[in-house]
């Protein structure tokens, strides 16, 4: 995004193949946790900075929490999957404070630092993120919340999320019991759609639950080797 790397989420609705499931004002927020800086110096300050927690005056490991800045994080129709993105500027508190400090000078991203070891040097190693999700239920009108953290460890480099979503052919049993007995009412009272689209009313969207973690290496061939038991995963790469 304008030459600077950027981390990717993907959230599925866990109900994404069935009709009338979305998740109405979905929103969406993250917070990292980092070890304190020991330095007497407040010149590697982020910008705006927002600190929250409050540090321990005693001489222990200190840690501090930061705001991550996604986008989108809003939904306001959460029905199958929901892509946002952070990215890596001199705002951002997943960058090293001397990273930070050369991208504010220069006003971009250095381009000698994009192959995945010299981007994951650039990266300050967290001890958790945390992205939480909440909105309303269509099936049921009540608030749902979900959440997830992750380590530093799940930071895949120069890997994009493999495509989850497929077309089945609708049952035609579907629209023979419609056209005899007509078609059902939903919760809204509205007549049910049907299952496909209008450009191809015999084909519906579906989403592969499975894949929701899979993978794929980002075009172009620099990418780092991944452990084969990469299970929980986010993802950094260049746009």
């Amino acid at each position: 995004e304008d030459g600077y790397p950027v981390i990717e989420f993907r959230m599925m609705n866990d109900r994404a193949n069935h009709e009338g499931s979305e998740i109405w004002d979905a929103q969406i927020s993250a917070i990292v946790q980092l070890h304190k800086e020991q330095t007497g110096s407040s010149a590697g300050a982020l910008k705006n900075d927002k600190v929250s927690g409050g540090g321990s005056t005693l001489d222990l490991e200190k840690k501090v929490y930061y705001p991550i800045s996604l986008t989108p994080n809003t939904h306001p129709h959460f029905s199958r999957i929901w892509y946002a993105r952070h990215v890596l500027n001199e705002e951002s508190p997943l960058l090293k404070r001397e990273v930070r400090d050369m991208i504010a000078a220069d006003k971009k991203w250095d381009p000698d630092f994009n192959s995945w070891r010299e981007i994951r040097d650039c990266l300050n190693p967290f001890i958790s993120l945390r992205v939480t999700l909440s909105g309303t239920s269509a099936v049921s009108a009540s608030t749902v919340f979900a959440e997830h953290v992750y380590e530093f460890d799940d930071v895949c480099v120069g890997w994009r999320f493999a495509n989850m979503v497929y077309e089945k052919k609708v049952g035609i049993y579907n629209r023979s019991w419609w056209r005899r007995f007509g078609r059902p009412f939903g919760l809204t009272g509205e007549p049910v759609q049907a299952e496909g689209d209008e450009d191809n009313p015999d084909m519906k969207t579906k989403v592969d639950r499975a894949l929701l973690h899979d993978i794929v290496p980002q075009p172009g061939g620099d990418f780092e080797p991944m452990e084969d038991d990469t299970d929980s995963v986010f993802h950094i790469f260049n746009i």
